[in-house]
C-alpha cells in the first residue's frame, strides 16, 4: 500500500542521511513504533484492572526488593548453569599444564 508523507525539509534531509527513508527503514520503524504502543495499551488495560481490582500499589522500596530478589534468582541459576563449565575448564588446563608422566 503507498503511503505519502509531508515532512519538513530538515527533518526529511536528516532521516535521508541517517538511511531511514528507504521502504524496509519505515518498515521497521511502524512496526517497531506500531510494537510500542500496543505495548503501552497492555500496560495501562492492566493498570486499569490493577486500580478496579482494589490492588494497593506497591511503594518503591518494595518494587526495589522484588527486582532485587528476581536478580539474585537469575544470577544463582547462572552460577549453576556455570559449575560444571568452571569445572571442565578448570580440568582442562590441569592437563595441558601437568608434567608428562
Amino acid at each position: 500500500m503507498p503511503l505519502r508523507i509531508e515532512l519538513p525539509d530538515a527533518i526529511a534531509e536528516a532521516a535521508r542521511e541517517a538511511g531511514l527513508s528507504t521502504p524496509q527503514a519505515l518498515n521497521q520503524l511502524l512496526s517497531d513504533a506500531l510494537r510500542r504502543q500496543r505495548a503501552a495499551d497492555s500496560l495501562l488495560s492492566v493498570a486499569q484492572r490493577v486500580a478496579a481490582a482494589g490492588v494497593v500499589p506497591m511503594s518503591m522500596d518494595e518494587i526495589n526488593a522484588e527486582v532485587n530478589a528476581a536478580r539474585a534468582e537469575r544470577r544463582e541459576a547462572q552460577a549453576k548453569e556455570l559449575v560444571p563449565i568452571a569445572v571442565a575448564v578448570e580440568r582442562a588446563a590441569r592437563a595441558t599444564t601437568s608434567p608428562p608422566r
